[in-house]
């Protein structure tokens, strides 16, 4: 638990960081939309690789990341489906907006599609 906590610390710290360097180039890109802050978001994938000593290596940043649950092994293939559904499902709340993910799961719950 101990080991946990500190590599994710870690990971939280090199987001934020990444966060800070891109953050001009972000607000620029948001200004150029001429939208209300409050009407846009980003969703940005960070790749990791993590070593034997728990340090985390940003591999890259994914400006569009895949949300597509696709994979020969079901059992793998229903894991990638809950983390992305979980990150999909966290994204929406933070947003305020987790009423209407609610119910279009129900909707689509007997329905898995290739993407979340």
């Amino acid at each position: 638990a101990a080991a946990w906590t500190l590599l994710w610390g870690r990971i939280q710290r090199s987001a934020a960081l990444m966060v800070a360097a891109a953050l001009k180039d972000m607000q620029a890109n948001h200004a150029e939309l001429q939208l209300p802050p409050e009407s846009t978001f980003e969703l940005l994938g960070l790749d990791y690789l993590v070593d034997t000593a728990m340090t985390p290596w940003l591999l890259e940043v994914n400006g569009t990341p895949s949300l597509a649950v696709d994979h020969e092994d079901a059992k793998v293939e229903q894991m990638i489906h809950t983390q992305k559904a979980g990150m999909v499902s966290d994204m929406f709340r933070l947003l305020g907006q987790s009423s209407c993910l609610r119910h279009k799961h129900v909707n689509n719950q007997q329905h898995m599609q290739p993407w979340l």
